[in-house]
């Protein structure tokens, strides 16, 4: 029998909070299974969403391009792998 995972299994997995990965699972951007209300990931669901958001990869952005008043601020945030394959495409 295959173990089920819950949102709180991916968000430590992805270091997000369990709110994003229900976020992302009503936006239908990460495969996942409904059971009544609760969400679930199959193993093979848990390594897609994995691959799909490359654990621990990271981009700098430079903050000052879009707001002068953060001109000292460089943030770090997570890459969205799909997004950005999706924006290569196009």
């Amino acid at each position: 029998m295959n173990p089920w995972y819950d949102v709180d299994d991916v968000a430590g997995l992805l270091k997000v909070t369990p709110r994003t990965v229900q976020r992302w699972c009503r936006e239908r951007r990460v495969p996942h299974v409904r059971i009544g209300r609760g969400i679930r990931f199959t193993a093979e669901q848990l390594a897609e969403i994995e691959s799909m958001y490359q654990v621990g990869t990271q981009v700098r952005v430079d903050v000052s391009a879009r707001n002068p008043a953060f001109a000292d601020r460089i943030v770090v945030v997570p890459v969205d792998a799909q997004l950005v394959r999706q924006r290569r495409a196009s």
